[in-house]
C-alpha cells in the first residue's frame, strides 16, 4: 500500500484486521523488514559527488512519508485481487505535513521542507559564474533581458508496468530475484547491500531486452521488499499496475533556470 499524501507523519499502522483476512499470508510494515535488513535506504540510480545530502530512498517509509505513492506496508496474498482487498484495510494515522510542488516553490517557501529532519531543500546545488569580461559587456550594453524557463516533470508511462518475482532456497540458503529493472549489476548490489546475512548468496535476473536508462535505471522500494519476502515466505511476487508505476516510476526531472542575454 502507498501514501495518499505529499508529506505526512507516520504516526501508527494497524495490520491486525487485513492479517486477519482469508487467503492473505503476511502483512509486512517497516518494523517486520527491519531485523532482516543491514541497509533500509537503497542505492542512487546515479551517484555523484556533487550530492550534498544522502535522501536516499528506504524500502518502506521511515516515520513519514515525502511523496504521493511511497511505500508504506506490503500485503502478500494468494491474487493481487485478495491482496489489494486487504491493502484497503491497513488502518495508517498520517498526521498531513506542509508539502512541496514545484521546483520554483522549494527554495522560496520558508518553514517548508520535504524531509523533516532535513532543513535544506537543495540537495546539488549548479551555479554558472559569468567571467568579469561578460559582467562588463552586460553592463555597457543598452538592452538586458532576464528569463525563467520551466521545464514540466515527465512521467513514466511504459505499457508493461514493473515488476518481480523473488524465491528462497533454504536447502543451498539462496536468494533469486527476477526484476523488470535493466541495471543487474545494481540490482545485485543492492541485494548484498540491504538483505541479510551478506554472506547469503544471491542472484538478480533481467530481462535481454530494453535499455538501461530512465525508468528501469533504477533499484526500487518493491524489488527489495520483495526479495525479503520471500526470505521470510519462500517465494514472493509484486505485480506493478498503471497507477502505482504513474505514482512512483522514476520520472524525467523538471528543470527550472534562470538566465541573462544583452542585445546592442
Amino acid at each position: 500500500m502507498r501514501s495518499p499524501h505529499g508529506h505526512a507523519a507516520i504516526r501508527a499502522i494497524d495490520k491486525r484486521i487485513a492479517a486477519a483476512q482469508v487467503r492473505v499470508h503476511a502483512v509486512l510494515t517497516r518494523a517486520d523488514l527491519l531485523p532482516h535488513l543491514t541497509n533500509e535506504r537503497l542505492i542512487v540510480g546515479l551517484p555523484s559527488k556533487s550530492y550534498k545530502q544522502d535522501i536516499n530512498r528506504p524500502a518502506l517509509a521511515i516515520d513519514e512519508v515525502v511523496h504521493v505513492g511511497e511505500p508504506v506496508a506490503i500485503v502478500i496474498a494468494v491474487d493481487r485481487y485478495v491482496a489489494e482487498d486487504a491493502a484497503a484495510l491497513v488502518e495508517v494515522d498520517y498526521e498531513p505535513l506542509p508539502a512541496i510542488a514545484g521546483l520554483s516553490k522549494t527554495r522560496w517557501r520558508k518553514g517548508r521542507h520535504a524531509h523533516t529532519a532535513i532543513h535544506r531543500t537543495i540537495s546539488s546545488p549548479n551555479s554558472v559564474w559569468v567571467s568579469v569580461m561578460s559582467s562588463a559587456a552586460f553592463a555597457a550594453a543598452p538592452h538586458v533581458f532576464r528569463e525563467t524557463l520551466w521545464q514540466h516533470r515527465g512521467g513514466s508511462h511504459s505499457i508493461e508496468c514493473r515488476g518481480a518475482v523473488a524465491a528462497y532456497d533454504a536447502i543451498e540458503d539462496k536468494l533469486t530475484l527476477w526484476s523488470s529493472t535493466a541495471n543487474a549489476a545494481l540490482g545485485q548490489a543492492a541485494a548484498l547491500r540491504h538483505a541479510r546475512p551478506r554472506r547469503r548468496p544471491r542472484e538478480v535476473v533481467t530481462p535481454d531486452v530494453g535499455g538501461g536508462f530512465g525508468r528501469k535505471l533504477v533499484f526500487y522500494p518493491e524489488d527489495v521488499v520483495t526479495a525479503l519476502a520471500a526470505m521470510l515466505l519462500k517465494a514472493a511476487r509484486s505485480n506493478g499496475s498503471k497507477t502505482a508505476a504513474s505514482i512512483s516510476s522514476r520520472p524525467r526531472r523538471s528543470a527550472t533556470s534562470t538566465g541573462t542575454s544583452r542585445s546592442r
